[in-house]
């Protein structure tokens, strides 16, 4: 029985990465001893060479990922697949899925629903489509029979280091090699990797608490350290980006990283693009990490006004901001930061305040975003109670979208704002000139010219 697993498509985002939990489910496969096969619909470009992509290949299983904004394009994966072959066995995973099973497990093209981590669920479907065990046995596995929805919790992984590291001969990492994961990088080929899973923090806006159920689980320094010594080995790796949600949260082990990184005489660079609390980090944790081939943090500050922040279950401590980006510039870490326009209680003043604060803390870079409210989260049933989402339209739910409207502040406003903002933060000086050297090739100044084209101009 072979299997396809398939990332769903975001055609035309101005950044993309490997799909690296396709390449853990993948592996665990393999492991299996079961045949398998990614495909990165966002490579294939459009369509039409996707739908080529597909119907020339041949697999028994298809294993979906998607998230909330591309839904609907997994949906049109599965009606295709369906139409080459009715048999072919569709499986729907990832973010959106987990947070919606039922409505998932509903649609007509989807048999099955892996709620939360599918490394161990897949597998088991498959040995149930062998009729080697029961499909109501499986946790995490969702799926509808004669209109009744079959759902078992399944217990998040509780040893990660168990897990094998990602198939990464299945993921075609020359193909990522200039790919701008958050637009800058110093040296290809790079590749994305995981420390941990998880996050203990219950911020309002975001749906870990639902994936992961608020629990923080991370791997032993030796097995992150061996990965990342497998990886310089035998891919010729010399940049890594880390896409955990909280990298820094234990300092100890992740000092231990650093100091690994550098006994083991691991000649990289590497970057947290995706963000790291800001209350994790401090003088000590910087040196080490800038030490260690650092060379980019990501802060999640969203905001800095205190009545939203209570809001969103959020501790940010401006002086803290501050002190950690002075520290960070100093070691000549480039610094960079992620604002949300759009949160409980925002008002013309506090997004204001929030500008003003990004433009005083001297950030390298800004990123304002649009609230999303994510199916799943507590702004999305608190939104939807108050009747401020105006856009039902899944395709639209990204950060460059205006879905909302608050009291006192129109999608119009919203989006005004934003560009506000943005011109205001970069049109200095000094911004453009940090931010002109970080450019490392041609394809990195498209990717800016249409994220900033994007912004401007809708």
């Amino acid at each position: 029985m072979r299997t396809l697993l398939i990332n769903a498509p975001t055609f035309g985002s101005h950044f993309y990465s490997a799909p690296l939990g396709l390449g853990y489910i993948a592996a665990c496969l393999e492991k299996d001893a079961k045949a398998v096969e990614i495909l990165d619909a966002d490579l294939s470009g459009n369509w039409q060479r996707l739908r080529r992509e597909v119907l020339r290949r041949e697999f028994q299983v298809a294993g979906i990922s998607t998230m909330t904004h591309n839904f609907y394009d997994a949906l049109a994966l599965a009606r295709l697949i369906k139409a080459k072959d009715p048999k072919i066995t569709v499986v729907l995973g990832g973010v959106h899925p987990t947070c919606l099973p039922e409505e998932t497990a509903r649609e007509k093209d989807v048999d099955f629903v892996i709620v939360g981590e599918g490394e161990s669920s897949l597998p088991a479907l498959l040995e149930a489509l062998e009729g080697k065990k029961s499909l109501e046995e499986i946790p995490g596995l969702c799926f509808e029979r004669d209109g009744q929805i079959h759902l078992r919790k399944q217990e998040l992984i509780g040893n990660l280091d168990s897990l094998p590291f990602p198939a990464y001969h299945l993921l075609h990492l020359e193909r990522y090699g200039q790919a701008p994961h958050g637009a800058y990088f110093r040296q290809a080929p790079f590749v994305t990797m995981l420390t941990s899973r998880g996050c203990p923090f219950r911020c309002a806006f975001c749906a870990n608490s639902v994936l992961t159920g608020g629990k923080w689980r991370a791997r032993s320094p030796e097995n992150v350290l061996d990965e990342i010594e497998y990886l310089v080995k035998e891919w010729g790796v010399r940049e890594i980006h880390f896409e955990d949600d909280n990298l820094t949260l234990d300092r100890k082990r992740v000092i231990a990283i650093c100091k690994g990184i550098i006994e083991r005489g691991l000649k990289i660079w590497w970057k947290c693009p995706d963000g790291v609390h800001i209350g994790t980090l401090d003088e000590e944790v910087l040196v080490w990490m800038h030490k260690a081939g650092c060379y980019s943090l990501a802060f999640g500050i969203e905001s800095v006004n205190e009545r939203i922040l209570h809001n969103i279950h959020k501790e940010v401590n401006r002086e803290k901001v501050r002190r950690v980006v002075k520290c960070a510039k100093e070691l000549g870490i480039y610094t960079v930061g992620f604002f949300i326009f759009g949160l409980p209680g925002e008002t013309p003043r506090t997004v204001r305040e929030t500008i003003n604060f990004a433009k005083e803390t001297d950030l390298d870079s800004a990123q304002f975003n649009l609230c999303v409210p994510f199916p799943g989260t507590e702004i999305f049933d608190l939104y939807k109670k108050k009747g401020y989402i105006k856009v039902d339209d899944l395709r639209k739910y990204d950060v460059d979208h205006v879905l909302v409207e608050l009291e006192g502040l129109s999608a119009q406003a919203l989006a005004s704002w934003r560009r506000r903002a943005f011109l205001e933060f970069y049109l200095r000086f000094g911004v453009l000139w940090r931010n002109f050297r970080q450019i490392t090739s041609t394809r990195v100044i498209a990717s800016l010219f249409r994220r900033l084209r994007h912004i401007a101009w809708g």
